[in-house]
């Protein structure tokens, strides 16, 4: 982090004007004159000061976003920015399976669901980009831990079902290998592959391990694993959807706990639950032509 840079920033008249002037539903206020990384430092300062809304940062394209990012990781907290890049392909192309990118939008998109995100940097064509995207984070994410029954067969179906596959020795993201009662497998969003130890069915050990010596690195208790690719999500639990309307859907919920947070009491749940009614079929309509 770059406390320093956020501060000179936060003294500037023009951006506490823009702090405490920021435009209502519907409405637009123009920044420019903002050369380099300006642009970002705008935006962890916002989002620093800011710290009950998601700030979307949209780039022109992805080397742009990739930059956004780079420059917000740096400025940040780790994991307080995300990247959610577009596919490689046009909808109208043949689209050929990229992991990276996958992968990716499976991350940003678990980590937008569990709050762990304050700035989602994307591009124009990625936030329209229909997706199978689940309707809860539980149905994302497959959470294994200590003492869980399963069966190694089961848990290698399961995985491949996710998108992994099946290798003799991990050395990658999306990859799992099972020999006797120990199951190895490297998830997207986390930093080393994890070790699952059997007892029969029973998980009785979750350690990580490194993925170039195989020596294990910590001890954990439970562990979530993360699907390959968000088309992987079954029919019953996922629905086409774009970022935008995860967003808006995001911005309703924050808007309720907000009012229900500040009034704790029972008319604060009626209050709030009539102007999202309000803002849900009166307002946005209206907005939206």
């Amino acid at each position: 982090m770059h406390p320093a840079i956020l501060a000179a920033f936060r003294q500037q008249r023009a951006y506490r004007s823009l702090r405490d002037g920021l435009p209502g539903p519907g409405m637009y206020r123009g920044v420019t004159n903002l050369p380099g990384s300006l642009p970002a430092v705008l935006a962890a300062t916002l989002a620093t000061d800011l710290e009950r809304r998601i700030w979307v940062v949209v780039a022109s394209d992805p080397p742009e976003a990739e930059t956004v990012r780079s420059d917000l990781d740096a400025l940040l907290q780790e994991g307080t920015a995300a990247l959610y890049p577009q596919r490689e392909a046009l909808p109208f192309e043949a689209e050929e399976h990229h992991v990276e990118v996958s992968g990716q939008r499976v991350e940003a998109l678990e980590a937008l669901l569990a709050g762990r995100v304050r700035v989602l940097v994307t591009t124009a064509r990625a936030v329209q980009e229909r997706e199978r995207i689940p309707d809860a984070l539980a149905d994302l994410r497959m959470r294994l831990a200590v003492g869980q029954e399963i069966r190694p067969a089961d848990l290698g179906g399961r995985l491949e079902a996710m998108g992994f596959e099946a290798t003799g020795l991990v050395e990658q993201v999306g990859e799992y290998a099972a020999r006797g009662g120990i199951v190895d497998l490297f998830s997207f969003g986390a930093e080393d592959p994890v070790r699952l130890e059997f007892w029969g069915d029973e998980i009785t050990s979750i350690r990580r391990f490194d993925v170039l010596d195989q020596r294990s690195t910590e001890t954990l208790q439970q562990v979530d694993i993360l699907p390959v690719d968000l088309k992987l999500a079954g029919d019953d639990v996922a629905t086409r959807r774009s970022l935008l309307d995860v967003l808006f859907v995001g911005v309703v919920g924050l808007f309720f706990g907000w009012v229900v947070h500040r009034t704790r009491s029972l008319l604060g749940v009626t209050l709030a639950h009539g102007l999202t009614n309000i803002i849900l079929f009166l307002v946005m309509p209206f907005v939206l032509g």
